[in-house]
């Protein structure tokens, strides 16, 4: 698999706080990105090979995934 993340214009994820550091966005990345990708990995979304792709969609967090193409070998 691999891992890809979008540009994030505007705010931080965590609301712009930098009064803890990287605690915060640390939270973040552990609550938001890990649970989506498991959730996906566990439903067997995600298939060897994929693309997930992080990034910001109107303000949210967003996490796709594109699964490679199956190729059928030429009989």
């Amino acid at each position: 698999m691999t891992l890809e993340v979008g540009d994030a214009p505007g705010r931080s994820p965590t609301r712009g706080s930098t009064r803890y550091g990287a605690r915060p966005l640390r939270r973040f990345i552990a609550y938001e990105v890990a649970t989506r990708m498991s959730r996906a990995l566990l439903a067997g979304e995600v298939h060897e090979g994929a693309v997930i792709r992080i990034e910001p969609v109107e303000g949210e967090l967003a996490v796709t995934y594109e699964n490679p193409k199956c190729e059928r070998p030429a009989a």
